[in-house]
């Protein structure tokens, strides 16, 4: 580590060795209440209410391993629509590849033909908490809604209209330019 870097805690560590002599490893992770917490700041949720991961890491050819898990998670979200928080559950099943490297030290280019693989780290250690918490990340919709919840048309009296969802400001955009567009092509020569 070189001076002034910082070192980023992890807030749900769960390592996991893979190792050929051990073979394959099973696993199950639950996360405490204040590594929710910490996990809930870290992806700006109101909260967490459970987190597991469960699966196998599995060896394969040519050093490389197989995890193999499911996320369970219950999370607490905030509507897009009526700001209001609500519960939403998390079930996902992943997998991902892990190559070593060609020559052990963790410096070496993987092989070419496992462009899919991710590094395996030096000395063979996953932390299977911080691969649930990513997991998590990645299955979290960026524009949640609570169930029945649904932008409206009607104008109240005295009220502006509510926001339009995104792809509808897009399409009204594209449509404004399109018009644009339209009218600089008309006597300057474009087609």
């Amino acid at each position: 580590m070189t001076q002034g870097q910082e070192i980023t805690p992890v807030e749900f560590p769960r390592p996991v060795v893979a190792d050929e002599r051990r073979g394959r490893v099973r696993f199950a992770v639950e996360a405490g209440e204040a590594e929710r917490a910490a996990l809930a700041r870290r992806f700006s949720l109101p909260g967490i209410g459970r987190l597991a991961c469960s699966g196998t890491l599995s060896p394969g050819a040519g050093g490389r391993w197989r995890l193999r898990a499911r996320l369970d998670a219950e999370v607490t979200r905030v509507c897009v629509v009526s700001l209001e928080p609500f519960a939403a559950r998390v079930e996902e099943e992943f997998e991902i590849r892990f190559a070593a490297p060609a020559d052990g030290d963790g410096e070496a280019e993987l092989d070419i033909g496992a462009e899919d693989d991710e590094p395996l780290p030096p000395g063979g250690e996953l932390d299977v908490g911080e691969i649930a918490a990513q997991q998590l990340s990645l299955a979290l919709d960026p524009f949640p809604r609570a169930p029945g919840a649904a932008w409206t048309d009607r104008v109240e009296a005295g009220k502006e209209q509510p926001p339009q969802p995104a792809n509808e400001q897009a399409r009204a955009a594209f449509s404004s330019l399109s018009r644009l567009a339209g009218r600089r092509g008309e006597g300057s020569g474009e087609a």
